[in-house]
């Protein structure tokens, strides 16, 4: 199989390409609208200081109310999830334009050139199984899993929240460690639902990826991003020196 160069595995990572791919694979998933063909128009507007474009701003504003708020708000690269507040959690309509210029800021300071964002996403608040917060943007942590997919079989799979990744905050309790192994018990049943759901989005997906789930507080386990294998942070990296609460 041609090597794909890294631009075009960053391009393949990207939810516009894999989402109209996918989108049709039955599995649970989060509503999401997509508002696209908007990241020069965003660059533009952050790097300059400048007022987003009334015709974009109302666009974006009728995709995040189509699904209530608040909403759940990334660009079609990244999340920017560890500033949570300030950036992916959209309270009201009045957060929407903040949180986003600080959306598309950690978007543009995330590699040396910037994420190659094209669109922003919008996506239903997941009610998540969430046992404590962390990091400076309070973000809910949840039980949540990695399965890595090479030509629609599993490869690997862990849960996505090792304890040397955690940032405690100020909010974080002191048994989060305690908490968090709970949350990263893998039950037989739970591989079994996840490799299946995971070899179905990867027959959709030809290649290497890595698919991510999140529990639901009513047990239910919903299919939250996707990128490909190449570029994904694996959970058994080396570990990082045990971590300091953020302010």
């Amino acid at each position: 199989m041609e090597a794909i160069g890294a631009t075009e595995l960053a391009l393949q990572s990207n939810l516009t390409y894999w989402w109209s791919r996918t989108v049709h694979v039955n599995v649970p998933k989060p509503r999401t609208v997509i508002v696209a063909d908007c990241g020069r128009a965003l660059r533009e507007a952050v790097t300059k200081e400048r007022p987003l474009p009334p015709v974009l701003r109302a666009e974006l504003e009728a995709a995040a109310a189509s699904l209530g708020f608040p909403v759940f708000m990334r660009t079609d690269a990244a999340a920017a999830k560890h500033s949570w507040r300030q950036t992916c959690f959209v309270e009201c309509r009045e957060d929407l334009v903040p949180n986003l210029f600080r959306l598309v800021e950690e978007n543009l300071l995330a590699d040396i050139l910037g994420l190659p964002f094209t669109a922003v996403v919008f996506r239903e608040v997941l009610p998540l199984d969430a046992a404590f917060i962390a990091f400076h943007g309070r973000l809910p942590i949840a039980p949540e899993r990695r399965y890595f997919v090479r030509d629609g079989r599993v490869e690997a799979h862990f849960p996505y929240w090792p304890q040397h990744a955690i940032r405690p905050c100020r909010e974080t309790p002191a048994d989060w460690r305690d908490r968090l192994a709970a949350m990263n018990q893998q039950t037989p049943e739970e591989v079994a639902l996840l490799r299946g759901y995971a070899e179905q989005l990867g027959a959709a997906l030809p290649g290497y990826w890595s698919f991510d789930f999140a529990r639901a507080r009513d047990g239910t386990w919903y299919w939250i991003d996707a990128a490909r294998g190449e570029l994904s942070w694996r959970p058994d990296a080396s570990p990082d020196p045990d971590p300091e609460p953020d302010p």
